[in-house]
């Protein structure tokens, strides 16, 4: 009667981790579980796989991905990477190069008030490394009102550029980030603070938490020149303000949705044709107005009209452009993102202006075009207005000198 010896099955370049069954002291490449994410981390070289099986796993200290190695989890359902409750600032997971993490929830928080980042992504690991069906979540909530604190569920503080080969690559795939937080400090979804570039698909992302303590709370935020965020097929929901081009770039591609229809008043790009609103004045606007007047105010209605000239027996100042403000009413949320002016023919002499002001219920904003001397068209794509439901848009058009010879001008203003 012979006895069979079992032998457990060989992993090659497997390296995994088993929170039941594991043992960090044993635990060996291929053969034998850790116990621990973190003495994994530190037994892993380049090509290795971390695998998870399913657990709760409470990280003894923050981890930092070996470059060329992937971090797998059974489900995110049941693969739970977690530091709780963390006394000072914390990184959780650090991408490194040619990386790739999936499968997993990633949680980090706390009651104080510290700086607090759920995946940072470093060096040029947000165009070499991935996330893929994973949540985040950084939640320091519970902290006092009174306090102040960064939070940041993606940081992106490297460097890197988008070439041919990176813009179907997507950094976030398939990725839920939740931020929670209270009081005071900037509370951040995605937050680029380095020369580098980020891209999403399919990526869910939701700030919020309470501002008593003066916090902002802002889906994507870039504050470096050359920092660079892609947004496709994401939703993006910041409490204060969905995006924020503070410098360098933000890109709404094809199937993003904005929730609350803010930016910070900043500008963005979007590769999805906007909604515009056309304006356009046929002929020469000297004709439009009361020639004892050389300068004028009067407001712009959606579409063409042509030039009516004024009348002086009886007078009449203006009939179009008109002298009563006309109206656009936004039948849902919307950021007024950018205003262009053109004209045929330009003010002409010195000193003579046609302006054109965006106006949100009846007040001026800094959305503005003005045409001096021989210029023919203007931009203005720097900045937005948010506009709520059943705010009203109008244009208000300012004409200056009496030898102005603005002809067919033609205004366009675009929403997201």
């Amino acid at each position: 009667m012979s006895h069979l010896i079992s032998t457990p099955p060989f992993f090659g370049r497997v390296i995994q981790v088993d929170a039941i069954n594991g043992n960090d002291s044993t635990g060996k490449r291929g053969r034998s579980p850790f116990k621990t994410i973190n003495a994994a981390v530190s037994a892993s070289t380049s090509g290795d796989t971390i695998w998870v099986s399913p657990g709760t796993y409470e990280l003894t200290s923050p981890i930092t991905l070996t470059n060329g190695t992937a971090l797998r989890g059974m489900s995110l359902q049941t693969t739970l990477i977690q530091m709780t409750n963390v006394t000072g600032d914390t990184t959780l997971l650090t991408m490194g190069e040619n990386c790739r993490v999936e499968d997993v929830t990633l949680t980090l928080t706390s009651t104080g008030h510290h700086t607090l980042v759920g995946v940072d992504f470093p060096g040029t690991s947000s165009v070499t490394s991935k996330l893929r069906p994973t949540v985040v979540t950084v939640d320091n909530s519970s902290a006092s009102t009174g306090g102040s604190s960064n939070v940041y569920g993606v940081l992106c503080s490297g460097t890197g550029s988008l070439g041919t080969g990176n813009f179907s690559f997507n950094s976030l795939k398939g990725i839920t980030v939740n931020v929670r937080s209270a009081g005071g400090g900037n509370k951040r979804g995605i937050y680029v603070t380095g020369a580098g570039a980020i891209t999403t698909r399919d990526f869910n992302l939701y700030v919020t938490g309470s501002a008593a303590g003066g916090g902002s709370f802002v889906g994507v935020e870039t504050v470096n020149p050359a920092g660079q965020v892609q947004l496709r097929s994401s939703t993006v929901y910041g409490m204060t303000s969905d995006i924020k081009q503070s410098s360098g770039s933000i890109e709404l591609g094809p199937g993003t949705d904005l929730v609350n229809k803010t930016a910070g008043g900043k500008n963005f790009t979007t590769y999805v044709y906007p909604t515009t609103i056309f304006y356009g004045c046929i002929g020469s606007l000297s004709s439009s107005y009361d020639p004892v007047v050389a300068n004028y105010t009067a407001y712009l209605t959606p579409g063409a009209g042509t030039v009516q000239a004024a009348a002086t027996s009886p007078r009449v100042i203006h009939r179009f452009p008109d002298k009563d403000i006309n109206f656009y009413s936004s039948q849902q949320k919307a950021i007024c993102f950018g205003l262009f002016v053109s004209a045929s023919m330009g003010p002409g002499a010195p000193g003579n202006v046609t302006k054109v002001v965006v106006m949100k219920n009846r007040v001026d904003t800094l959305l503005t075009g003005s045409l001096t001397g021989s210029m023919l068209d203007a931009r203005n794509y720097s900045i937005s207005t948010d506009f709520n439901q059943f705010d009203l848009l109008s244009l208000r058009l300012e004409y200056t000198g009496s030898t102005n010879t603005t002809h067919d001008l033609f205004c366009q203003v675009d929403m997201y």
